[in-house]
């Protein structure tokens, strides 16, 4: 197996990786018998922390979300920087209700980060508080052809997170797909 492709400044894998490793977990929960929760995470109001304090500033806070991110991680969960301020994560989860305290439970993390970056204007170190806006689709993969994949998965992720981000910051929104709960948004 090849090595991740890794996102120079978080570490994390990046878009490339994700797309080689996000289906090999979707095709080992479908033999599983397992649900996923697809999450879009977007630091909010991300432009105004680099437009405030600095770029350098910015590489700070995406650095310590990352490793905020990946403390909250499970074994077998895939996380990745897929780009700009935009982290993905596909988890394994057992149901509905888990695929709720998944997302909550990152969301939580990424507000209780204490972040500590330079100043490009002055020569001090400042605290940066952030929360994040997400948009999560949960799903339950099959083995009998009835896969939804991960490009649909990304899509509703992706359309739940403009719900998110719609009704504020620090908000979640999960879409549940097919025959976990029959559909539907729910903002939490």
């Amino acid at each position: 197996m090849n090595a991740p492709r890794l996102d120079h400044l978080t570490r994390l894998p990046d878009r490339w990786g994700w797309e080689e490793a996000a289906p090999r977990l979707l095709r080992e929960t479908a033999t599983r018998g397992g649900a996923l929760v697809l999450l879009m995470l977007d630091i909010d109001e991300f432009k105004t922390i680099n437009d405030t304090h600095g770029h350098l500033a910015g590489d700070v806070v995406l650095r310590m979300v990352a490793d905020c991110l990946r403390t909250v991680m499970r074994p077998g969960d895939l996380l990745v920087r897929y780009g700009g301020d935009e982290f993905v994560a596909l988890c394994v989860v057992a149901d509905a209700h888990e695929a709720i305290q998944v997302t909550r439970r990152i969301a939580r993390a990424v507000r209780d980060t204490a972040i500590l970056a330079p100043d490009a204007r002055e020569d001090i170190t400042v605290g940066i508080s952030v929360t994040a806006a997400i948009g999560a689709a949960a799903f339950r993969p099959t083995s009998d052809g009835c896969v939804i994949s991960i490009d649909a998965a990304l899509r509703h992720a992706d359309a739940a997170l403009l719900e998110a981000k719609g009704a504020d910051q620090d908000r979640e929104c999960v879409v549940f797909l097919g025959p976990l709960t029959g559909g539907g948004f729910e903002i939490v």
